[in-house]
């Protein structure tokens, strides 16, 4: 006896950004995080793909999470949450929290026990954005402690990237009604360099403290930046950059390039945030312009194949060390300098 199939709901309603929420629980991680954390929470809106990730110590801080962001996209945006999604994991279904729910008028739709397809939406975002941050891990050479700075740049990278809910738009174009500005976005883990504020240090004291560039701040338009000497992530918009800090031996092995790649099995074409990706067929390099759309290929000659077959392996350039699962295909003015050839 096997389990049954899962079909796919064709009455599945339409909904607004926000009146859908899918979440689950990632965790516990093999180490902690540098703030003491274990799990991570993430929530993905069901119209826009957009993702937001909490980090915490235990699973019982769920509840309290969930509260704050509902109440925030209901003040924030004027949206009302309808239905939310989860595992039926105990966190998500203490008396307390389904009290809320039927205040609020929020439908439930817990799924069933071992029948993780049914959560399909919130797993698939799960397994997304780790396969995001361990790549980005792996690049920088960084351990396993900095697992949450990635996981949380990763959700502020994916939410600045085509999805498959809108392929011409963004999850950040769909919620706020604008095209986001990536001049600012730098490679997770290159060198940083913050500025030591005026007050806070001597004559000749050096201007600048060195560390590790851990990801952005949304809240005040500033930098993360693990420093090195302090042992502490520190937040400040006065830092300078060295991305051409990192050399072969810190750039993503073949190994897990083959394993990102498993990933990426339903397209001919992966491309890293920032750079072009090579992918390669079984015969030729392939070079893609991502400003163009054109490649060096001749298109007459071009045979058609089976995805599978034509993508058996990918050389990634070290970058961002973020994969994504489509071309961003309307490139902002201000983002094409950081575009280049390889």
């Amino acid at each position: 006896m096997v389990q049954k199939p899962f079909p796919s709901n064709p009455n599945k309603p339409k909904c607004k950004p926000f009146e859908f929420l899918h979440f689950d629980t990632c965790g516990p991680m093999e180490e902690e995080s540098l703030g003491g954390n274990r799990y991570l929470l993430l929530i993905t809106d069901e119209a826009s793909g957009c993702m937001s990730g909490f980090c915490l110590r235990a699973r019982s801080e769920s509840e309290g999470c969930l509260r704050r962001f509902i109440t925030k996209v209901e003040k924030q945006f004027d949206a009302r949450v309808k239905f939310v999604r989860h595992d039926g994991a105990k966190e998500f279904a203490t008396n307390s929290l389904l009290a809320y729910y039927e205040d609020h008028g929020i439908e439930v739709q817990p799924t069933v026990r071992y029948a993780h397809q049914t959560n399909a939406t919130a797993e698939r975002a799960n397994r997304t954005i780790v396969t995001i941050g361990r790549s980005m891990l792996h690049h920088a050479g960084l351990d396993k402690s900095f697992w949450a700075e990635a996981a949380m740049t990763a959700i502020y990278i994916k939410n600045r990237l085509p999805s498959s809910k809108s392929p011409d738009k963004t999850p950040f174009d769909i919620v706020y009604k604008s095209k986001p500005n990536v001049m600012h976005m730098r490679i997770f883990g290159c060198k940083a360099f913050v500025l030591t504020p005026k007050e806070k240090r001597l004559k000749w004291d050096p201007k600048a403290r060195e560390g590790i560039f851990m990801g952005y701040e949304e809240r005040s338009k500033a930098y993360r930046v693990y420093d090195i000497e302090a042992g502490q992530v520190v937040i400040s918009r006065d830092v300078t950059f060295d991305e051409s800090s990192f050399d072969e031996s810190k750039a993503v092995a073949n190994e897990e390039v083959d394993q990102l790649t498993d990933y990426f099995d339903d397209m001919q074409i992966a491309i890293m945030f920032g750079v072009l990706v090579v992918v390669l067929d079984s015969k030729k390099q392939v070079h893609l312009d991502p400003l163009t759309m054109k490649t060096n290929m001749n298109p007459r000659r071009r045979k058609k194949k089976n995805p599978k077959e034509t993508m058996k392996t990918a050389r990634l350039r070290p970058c961002s060390g973020v994969p994504v699962r489509m071309l961003w295909k309307q490139v902002t003015a201000q983002s094409q300098t950081r575009f280049k050839k390889l």
